[in-house]
């Protein structure tokens, strides 16, 4: 969406207007309930992944530390969807105008810039496994800390400046440009056998795509509320492929979840036996009372 006023553009945040005008209110706001829980699954199925990127160390520092960086920025993108979802519903109504644009602006900055870095994250996590292979031979015994810095400092700077571009650059000069960099730049991956990065590196670049060519108001809404449920459905699934494909952390997962199974059976016993005998004393003190009543009478 592009604000007219400002020359803005909003990732993926539409026009309330239109959607009240053709009336699709109720059945966007079914999309970013769906949407809003899935962040907060993520959010837990995130903390757990950094869990065991603290706690283990299965592959080389320097991969460990794009990983803590790649999992890192999901943590403010999901904030500021969440905000950005909250904004598309409920304007400005409980702030005064001028903080709301600036809490939007914030938010849309915060994700377009988290998502170009995740976008760009998986070429570059190619770039270190190509320098794991020319330094083979001493790769894994020396940290090569020069590596994750040089790898870093070019991406970032490449993802904000790609972000601000995004921003502030009109519809008509843009997505055709980020499709052709979308696709160029996951090249690498193409070779991977995970199909879900495959799948979603295609769908994004087709929904930018059909973002530039269509001007229907209605498609341009329906690729945009695909996009949000694909970026939130790509980011839960990229967790569990990374535990599945890392022994260490599988036999972590797989242990906490024996222990947690024990946990709750021993629990569930505990509060059936605290059930029963608090039963047994209440039919007791039944019986005494009774009995006392008995005797009165008699």
């Amino acid at each position: 969406m592009m604000d007219s006023s400002t020359n803005y553009r909003f990732l993926t945040f539409i026009n309330g207007s239109v959607v009240d005008h053709i009336g699709w209110r109720l059945h966007l706001q079914f999309f970013y309930s769906l949407e809003v829980f899935i962040l907060f699954t993520n959010f837990i199925e995130y903390l757990y992944t950094f869990y065991l990127l603290l706690r283990f160390r299965a592959m080389h520092s320097n991969l460990h530390i794009l990983l803590l960086l790649y999992g890192g920025q999901y943590f403010f993108s999901m904030i500021s969807r969440l905000f950005l979802v909250y904004f598309q519903f409920n304007g400005s109504e409980s702030i005064d105008e001028s903080t709301f644009h600036s809490l939007l602006y914030t938010a849309n900055y915060t994700r377009t810039i988290c998502l170009f870095v995740a976008f760009n994250m998986l070429p570059f996590l190619v770039f270190e496994r190509c320098f794991a292979t020319c330094l083979s031979g001493t790769y894994e015994t020396d940290r090569n800390f020069w590596i994750p810095l040089i790898l870093i400092s070019t991406m970032m700077p490449v993802c904000v400046l790609s972000a601000v571009a995004y921003i502030r650059t009109p519809i008509q000069h843009w997505n055709i440009t980020v499709s052709i960099l979308s696709a160029s730049g996951f090249k690498c991956p193409k070779t991977s056998k995970h199909g879900s990065i495959l799948f979603f590196n295609v769908a994004c670049v087709s929904i930018l795509i059909l973002e530039y060519v269509s001007r229907n108001e209605k498609l341009i809404i329906m690729a945009n509320v695909s996009f949000n449920i694909l970026c939130t459905i790509y980011a839960a699934v990229i967790p569990i492929v990374v535990i599945i494909y890392t022994p260490e952390w599988t036999r972590e997962t797989i242990r906490l979840n024996v222990e947690s199974k024990v946990y709750f059976d021993q629990l569930q016993k505990n509060l059936t036996k605290q059930a029963m005998e608090k039963s047994k004393r209440k039919q007791q003190r039944s019986s005494s009372w009774n009995n006392s009543e008995h005797e009165i009478f008699l």
